[in-house]
């Protein structure tokens, strides 16, 4: 197998450079298509991250496949089950935990944001083809956030946002429930159009 050592320079002075090894594997009238291990990954800058252990890569004129992913840092972890490109198909499945929303404010830069300890988490599985189906949803983990110039804590037990979409329409729903702010829900429900050439 072969190295290579490649680096992606990214805005606000981020650097991520990452190794792959593997090779080009030739077959009698196969078109051609690179097959190794992305070895390590590793991201500078606003959102420093790195890739836990190596993963399985897949890169051709018509596909594009990651294997089984782990990509850690200090604002949390992401599990990346299924990631996968070919012109018919885009599919992605995996998780995010332990989303520490002061730690991506402070990254972010955000002076405004409300004092938080609240930890969330995410999952997705979608598959976008000729129509999308699957669905995406964070929640809450742990944790609570203050507002107002008291800081009083909203004693957050549930926060949820959902999307599903099946058969060309997408249902989002959102759920708040709290000591301090009550029970709130919201739905809502939509087509989705595929614009021409999109």
């Amino acid at each position: 197998a072969n190295s290579l050592r490649l680096e992606a320079a990214l805005p606000g002075e981020s650097a991520v450079p990452f190794l792959l090894a593997g090779g080009l594997p030739v077959a009698a009238g196969a078109s051609p298509q690179w097959r190794g291990r992305l070895e390590t990954l590793e991201s500078t800058g606003r959102f420093p991250a790195a890739l836990v252990s190596p993963a399985s890569l897949v890169v051709a004129p018509d596909r594009f496949e990651l294997g089984e992913a782990r990509i850690a840092g200090e604002w949390g972890r992401i599990e990346l089950a299924t990631t996968r490109w070919t012109p018919a198909l885009v599919e992605a499945k995996g998780v995010a935990r332990g989303l520490a929303v002061r730690t991506v404010t402070r990254l972010l830069r955000l002076r405004q944001a409300p004092s938080s300890n609240l930890v969330l988490d995410a999952a997705w599985d979608l598959r976008a083809g000729e129509t999308v189906e699957g669905f995406a949803q964070v929640r809450r983990e742990s944790g609570d956030v203050r507002v107002g110039e008291a800081r009083l804590a909203m004693g957050l037990e549930t926060l949820l946002l959902r999307l599903d979409a099946a058969g060309g329409r997408v249902k989002a729903k959102a759920e708040i429930r709290g000591a301090q702010v009550g029970r709130w829900t919201a739905d809502g429900e939509a087509a989705l159009r595929r614009e021409a050439g999109g």
